[in-house]
């Protein structure tokens, strides 16, 4: 990144995302033990013995509740960095850092500021007590670690190629022809003798880049066109579908429209692996390219810049990997562009 970026705003809206799904979670589950404790009160009846548990369930619905509010202000935080930095996408001259250099420098240590006291201290109230304690000790060093500091000219700075968000991740070559432990989908497509389709490849991705630990297709999401709603109902206890999908509760940790590595894009009627995620700035706006592997049931309707994936040995099987560019707009792509499928690969 350039002088321009203290932060990386797609890693902020990642942290958000996943906060905030646990957020609602320990909020339900709080609401869930209220109930089950004040029922247990209700129908004690041992002789000599009262039992009250007071507000534990509450209370851990209330902790929950106000901590979503410090979560949420992760992801303003993160949309003020990409609008920032979405106004200063060019690489200056050095007379133009020069004329900038001390709204340029005051912005670079502010933003600092901010993240340091969010990281070290994440209540939000002590976060913004500190930020204008961090901020002037930053800019103290400034000169020392050779981050720009007010006032001073700096050299017109080299773009960084961007950097692919890192995940644990595997590539349509390497996802295996067949695999008896997904069961709910057939690896068949609608021409004779070739292996195609969007949900059992989508599920053998997934099953991959987790080591075999997350199965998504040991019991059925539903077709394509299901997935996003499945998963959604799977970790939403209120979701009158819940029952049905919660046994991948732990496997799933949010849907949201902000692309990550290993992910599952679910479009219409069509889902794909999510292979790497790359950050662009361009013409003023941020932009997320993505590209995703996949299958396709028809395989005579091929997507638009799609080039075919050789698998070894398995001349019947066809995949494709192609890339799609999404504008970010308020840290996610527009509605309508499709939704992403997070899995909780590190099993926490």
């Amino acid at each position: 990144m350039s002088h321009t970026c203290s932060a990386e705003p797609e890693r902020l809206f990642s942290y958000a995302s996943y906060a905030t799904t646990l957020d609602g979670q320990l909020e339900a589950q709080g609401r869930r033990l209220s109930g089950i404790v004040q029922t247990f009160e209700r129908g004690c009846r041992e002789s000599g013995l009262r039992l009250s548990t007071g507000t534990a369930g509450e209370g851990l619905a209330s902790y929950a509740k106000d901590n979503l509010l410090g979560d949420q202000k992760v992801r303003e935080v993160g949309l003020s960095f990409a609008r920032a930095d979405a106004q200063h996408m060019a690489s200056p001259s050095a007379s133009t850092w020069r004329n900038e250099g001390t709204q340029l420098s005051t912005r670079t240590w502010k933003r600092a500021a901010v993240v340091a006291s969010f990281v070290l201290f994440p209540g939000v109230a002590t976060a913004v007590w500190l930020i204008p304690k961090i901020y002037g000790f930053l800019r103290s060093i400034g000169q020392d670690t050779g981050i720009p500091r007010l006032g001073v000219e700096q050299p017109a700075p080299t773009p960084e190629p961007q950097k692919v968000v890192s995940a644990p991740t595997v590539k349509a070559e390497n996802i295996p022809a067949s695999d008896s432990a997904i069961q709910a989908y057939e690896h068949q497509s609608q021409a004779a003798g070739v292996l195609s389709n969007c949900t059992w490849y989508a599920a053998a991705a997934v099953r991959a880049a987790s080591e075999g630990k997350i199965n998504v297709g040991s019991y059925s999401l539903g077709d394509a066109s299901r997935w996003a709603v499945s998963a959604r109902a799977a970790i939403d206890e209120t979701h009158k579908e819940h029952n049905t999908y919660k046994r991948y509760q732990d496997a799933i940790s949010s849907v949201d429209r902000m692309p990550s590595v290993s992910s599952v894009y679910c479009s219409g009627d069509h889902v794909a692996f999510v292979e790497e995620v790359r950050y662009l700035k361009k013409d003023g706006k941020q932009l997320a390219e993505v590209v995703i592997s996949e299958e396709n049931y028809y395989v005579t309707q091929v997507f638009s810049g799609s080039k075919p994936v050789d698998i070894p040995d398995h001349p019947e099987v066809k995949r494709w990997r192609r890339t799609k560019q999404f504008e970010i707009v308020d840290g996610q792509i527009p509605s309508g562009q499709g939704e992403f499928i997070h899995l909780n690969y590190d099993g926490s």
